[in-house]
């Protein structure tokens, strides 16, 4: 398959995935509407501050994500089966199950999709911790995906920086630099070595200029970037 079929296949896929959210919103709101699935704001004097910032998302309608990746799982499962049984060229080119490489990412998206669901439901239950008590979990493995500043990565201990195989860095970007090749420009100037300052060439005249040091030099000789 060349680019310009690949890109044709992702805009077709995309386009009908798209149709069909549309269609199917008025539904799902009316659904939503009626069933009362409306986000709830915590309101027990416990976080006053969140409670006052939020308080404008009360009833919201919740769940949309349904709509994204539900379309895309039900378009995922209608072309494979019909490519399957009818064995015709269309939708075998709409098909993006034909190669397992896929199977990884749409089921990842599957399980984080169920998991999101399953937040977004029990928060419109009102189901949750709701005392004060100190508790204790434990699990075989953690994911904390919350950043560098990882909460649960401070709290294990795991945020400590070796300084000596750690780089800190600046760049800019500077305009009307002449004198430039298309090569890239790596100066090795002695008071940050083994850092270095570089020049990346860019189109019409422009450049991204920088320097990187050590951690600990950096500390160390207090070198201001």
């Amino acid at each position: 398959m060349s680019t310009t079929q690949a890109l044709i296949k992702i805009a077709s896929l995309a386009s009908i995935s798209f149709v069909l959210a549309m269609a199917l919103t008025p539904l799902f709101t009316d659904f939503v509407f009626r069933n009362k699935f409306g986000k709830k704001i915590r309101a027990d004097g416990t976080t006053p501050t969140f409670t006052k910032l939020h308080s404008k998302k009360e009833g919201t309608p919740t769940m949309g994500g349904i709509l994204i990746w539900g379309t895309t799982i039900i378009l995922a499962a209608v072309f494979w089966f019909l490519d399957r049984q009818l064995h015709w060229e269309f939708f075998h080119q709409l098909n993006f199950l034909t190669r397992q490489q896929t199977l990884l990412p749409l089921g990842a998206l599957f399980a984080t999709a169920l998991l999101g669901l399953l937040d977004d439901y029990l928060g419109v239950k009102g189901i949750g911790v709701k005392d004060k008590v100190q508790r204790e979990f434990r699990a075989k493995v953690v994911v904390g995906a919350d950043g560098a500043t990882s909460v649960i990565s401070n709290k294990l201990g795991l945020d400590k920086i070796d300084e000596a195989h750690h780089c800190v860095a600046v760049r800019a970007y500077y305009k009307g630099v002449t004198g430039m090749t298309k090569n890239i420009e790596l100066h090795f100037v002695q008071s940050i070595v083994p850092g270095y300052f570089w020049i990346f060439p860019l189109d019409n005249g422009l450049a991204n200029v920088g320097a990187g040091l050590l951690t600990k030099d950096f500390k160390k000789k207090k070198i201001n970037l």
